[in-house]
């Protein structure tokens, strides 16, 4: 047997750091003892202490590491622990509860591994083996559906720096991931996979960007287009700036990730509606279809704000240099 030189706590696991400690105690040797002996029986039977325990012979100046404890002996001794010397034990010698140097280094130790085990808590490392489905999903083990859930983060790599992705749905042998038009899975063999459940888990981008498409809108430059998720809900960032007379109807925005089922015209957020350099114009975003937003601006011309849908003269003439600014955010299914 041999004192502690690494961690012991794993996870899932109870760290096995040192029991709780007592006022000071002595113990009799009961009988001699050679310098190598790794029992040493004591006079009474032993309950005011347990095991692992360093214990200092106070005729001999020798620190005995005992790992166990049974009846009246101290069992599984490492002799001359603590760089002491193993001696001779002789009857009647006494023995005293330490706290020995290693003790502390090894509650050190133990700290630092559940440190480093908490930190790491972000990204679970996966063992299975995935593999490429589609730009969009991903190939795993049977099981799925008890592991990951909508809303997971996803690392992974193909080949280079890591990938990012959010989990939009799972089936018990594959994942539907998303990270809009910065991460796609290629036709490549996957390593260094992990997943996390955690909120805001290290490294991970929490905004993508993604490519929308339009009706009814077309010629400027989509300056801002980017989405997150919380668990099954997508929050989208989205800014389209004019390059003159864009609008020819009522304009739908695709959304980045598929919609739950969504009421006609149900609200999903606001907009601003700018005139460059004249005017802001308040509105709303409604969800047309599980697949596309609508902005539309207030109307206040009546009783009651009503909402109209844009036009080319909606809520203004637009020209070069206009912007529409939504944040919106809907349920997936």
């Amino acid at each position: 047997m041999s004192e502690p030189t690494v961690a012991t706590f794993e996870p899932g696991t109870d760290p096995t750091l040192y029991s709780n400690k007592v006022d000071q105690q002595s113990f009799i040797v009961l009988g001699g003892h050679s310098a190598v002996t790794g029992t040493i029986v004591t006079t009474a039977a032993i309950t005011t202490v347990t095991a692992p325990q360093y214990l200092l012979n106070i005729n001999t100046g020798e620190i005995i590491y005992a790992e166990g404890i049974s009846s009246a002996s101290f069992t599984s001794c490492t002799r001359g622990a603590g760089a002491s010397t193993a001696t001779t034990i002789t009857n009647g010698d006494i023995l005293v509860p330490v706290h020995a140097g290693n003790e502390w280094n090894q509650l050190v130790r133990e700290i630092i591994a559940i440190t480093d085990y908490i930190s790491n808590l972000d990204w679970r490392p996966v063992t299975d083996s995935w593999t490429y489905a589609s730009a969009t999903t991903i190939n795993t083990p049977s099981g799925a559906t008890a592991i990951y859930e909508i809303g997971d983060k996803i690392r992974l790599k193909q080949g280079g720096a890591y990938k990012y992705y959010y989990v939009t749905a799972v089936a018990a042998s594959l994942l539907t991931v998303n990270g809009g038009s910065d991460f796609t899975v290629a036709n490549a063999g996957i390593t260094n996979i992990y997943y996390s459940k955690a909120l805001t888990p290290v490294d991970f981008p929490q905004w993508f960007n993604y490519t929308p498409s339009y009706t009814y809108l077309a010629g400027g430059t989509t300056t801002i287009a980017k989405f997150n998720m919380i668990g099954k809900i997508v929050k989208v960032k989205f800014q389209y700036t004019f390059a003159g007379a864009d609008i020819t109807g009522a304009v739908t925005i695709s959304l980045p990730i598929t919609a739950d089922t969504v009421l006609t015209a149900d609200p999903v957020g606001i907009c601003v509606l700018r005139d460059a350099g004249t005017a802001l114009y308040k509105g709303v975003v409604l969800g047309t279809s599980t697949t596309v937003m609508s902005p539309a601006a207030l109307k206040a011309d009546a009783t009651y704000l009503t909402y109209v849908s844009l036009s080319a003269t909606v809520p203004h003439t637009w020209a070069v240099g206009d912007n529409i600014c939504i944040e919106a955010s809907y349920q997936i299914a």
